[in-house]
């Protein structure tokens, strides 16, 4: 056995020369590289060649027959040919096996690298078909389990997201993004995705800031309200469904305005009940206590209740000033028909009241809640009150001015007077301009919304400063009437009894400082707002 490893050793070595290590080739001369291999141990082995003929010899040596060496010579070859044909095969089928695997890898390579290509939405990687199947095998299996692992990580960060948007819907329902959890995102699919959820982080830390606040002036209106709070921390929790939705928001939202209904309502109550112990105090000449000015600002339902004992202890001392009430609130009715430029026909309406001698807790709230009613009028109707009287005054001080352009001393100058005399004329006129610019824009908004003129004392005030206007150039015609005749008389020459009629008519006006007497002195241009009560008619109703 020695022997015959030492004479195949010129085999191996032929047959692992360097003629096939670099695995380019595997013929030699277009023969196998084996078979070439094994004829060439065969012809230019010399130990083989040596005991070929040893073997030879000694056959002949010992004289077999024919047929026996025949025998020999046959089983000597099988035993030398079928091991190595033995071998040869079983290589081959291995090999064969090898070449099966390496070729359902490199297609099973091709299949994943095309599936996984498609779902990156990628090109497909092509191998380099130059390369030996060995080579290409490996090439894709890398490039297989690299895009498998891109994949993951897409998949994972995909998976992430929708976990993230998923709790951001679950707090705030709304928001939810729609995607394909089956599907390989894109980078770009995921930029969007991340974009949507970051925009989301954003409005949810608006929405929590949001909260908090609500939640805070919750708290401080059940606070001034008094109440057990109806949203302990365990109401507000940090983490639950829709708690940062839209609906959520709104049902706060209509909590808060219940509550603040509910202090509004309070604190008109309390308005109320400070001023009705106000209004006994002042009766009373009493001083109110400090806890119970209008001006506290105290909104709470226990202080409601002090303010509704104050109220009874003072409904009692009332009771025992019936009479004083009575006359006191009557005064004030009077100055504010004065204030309201009220007509006799709104007068006449409560007169039955106001003579009265039946004084009684029933006939002083009929004169409270009168007396209320012209308040509330009043103070609706201030501005165009406080216009009303702003314009009598300056149209008083037209008439002032007139008065005096017809004083000849007007003329003597003497400290600038005529310049400040001009210059106090022109700013009259200018805020009688005003005033009358700004009336009627009120009166004839007061028409459109109530269908009637606005009236003082019964009067259409429109009317009336338009016959103001008219009685008053009629005024001044009238005057330069009278002056034109005085001039024409002093020129004539004085003569029995006519010239004494002059002369009496010159001393008179001398005494009247220069100015003609004039048989109307103010006439109705001078009627100013209050002489209106002298002829109201019975017309306009309070409250229009």
């Amino acid at each position: 056995m020695l022997g015959a490893s030492h004479s195949l050793s010129p085999l191996k070595s032929s047959f692992s020369s360097g003629e096939h290590v670099s695995g380019m080739s595997t013929q030699t001369n277009g023969k196998p590289l084996l078979l070439a291999a094994v004829e060439n141990f065969l012809v230019n082995s010399a130990d083989f060649s040596k005991a070929a003929r040893e073997l030879q010899a000694c056959w002949e040596e010992i004289g077999y027959s024919r047929d026996d060496l025949k025998t020999i010579q046959d089983g000597t070859i099988d035993a030398l040919i079928q091991p190595l044909d033995k071998v040869v095969k079983t290589s081959l089928a291995h090999e064969k096996e090898q070449l099966a695997q390496h070729r359902n890898a490199v297609a099973e390579c091709r299949v994943r690298v095309t599936m996984i290509s498609a779902e990156l939405s990628i090109p497909v990687f092509q191998v380099d078909e130059n390369l030996p199947l060995i080579e290409k095998s490996r090439v894709l299996t890398q490039k297989a389990e690299s895009l498998e692992a891109m994949r993951e990580q897409l998949m994972s960060r995909l998976e992430a997201l929708i976990h993230h948007n998923r709790d951001l819907y679950r707090i705030m329902h709304t928001g939810h993004y729609v995607v394909d959890e089956n599907k390989v995102p894109t980078a770009e699919d995921l930029k969007l995705f991340s974009s949507h959820n970051d925009n989301l982080e954003i409005e949810r830390k608006v929405r929590e800031k949001r909260l908090k606040e609500v939640r805070s002036r919750i708290v401080d209106l059940q606070r001034g309200l008094e109440k057990r709070s109806a949203t302990p921390p365990a109401t507000f929790p940090q983490d639950i469904d829709g708690m940062l939705a839209d609906t959520r928001f709104a049902e706060l939202a209509n909590e808060e305005n219940e509550l603040r209904e509910e202090r509004r309502v309070l604190h008109e109550e309390i308005s109320g009940l400070q001023e009705k112990i106000r209004l006994i105090n002042d009766r009373l000449k009493l001083e109110i206590s400090e806890e119970f000015q209008p001006a506290a600002t105290k909104v709470t339902p226990s202080y409601r209740n002090n303010l509704q004992a104050e109220l009874k202890r003072l409904e009692v001392l009332k009771a025992q000033n019936i009479k004083k009430f009575i006359e006191e609130v009557r005064q004030d009715i009077l100055e504010l028909y004065e204030k309201c430029f009220s007509s006799a026909m709104d007068r006449e309406d409560f007169s039955k009241e106001m003579s009265s001698t039946r004084l009684d807790e029933e006939l002083l709230q009929k004169h409270e809640q009168h007396y209320q009613r012209l308040v509330a009028h009043f103070e609706k109707n201030e501005d165009f009150f406080k216009k009303i009287r702003k314009r009598e005054e300056v149209w008083k001080k037209k008439m002032e001015i007139d008065e005096k352009e017809n004083d000849p001393s007007r003329f003597k100058n003497r400290g600038g007077q005529m310049l400040q005399h001009q210059q106090e004329k022109a700013k009259i006129e200018h805020d009688l301009k005003k005033l009358d610019a700004e009336l009627a824009k009120k009166l004839e908004q007061w028409l459109a919304d109530h269908g009637e003129p606005f009236t003082i004392f019964g009067n259409d005030y429109a009317v009336f400063i338009k016959q103001q206007f008219e009685a008053y150039k009629i005024k001044l015609q009238r005057e330069k009437e009278e002056r034109k005749q005085a001039k024409e008389q002093d020129n004539q020459p004085p003569t029995g009894v006519l010239g004494k009629r002059k002369n009496d008519a010159r001393q008179a006006s001398a005494n009247n400082g220069g100015r003609p007497q004039s048989r109307e002195t103010h006439g109705s241009a001078q009627i100013g707002v209050a002489g209106l009560m002298e002829r109201s008619p019975k017309t306009q109703r309070l409250g229009h």
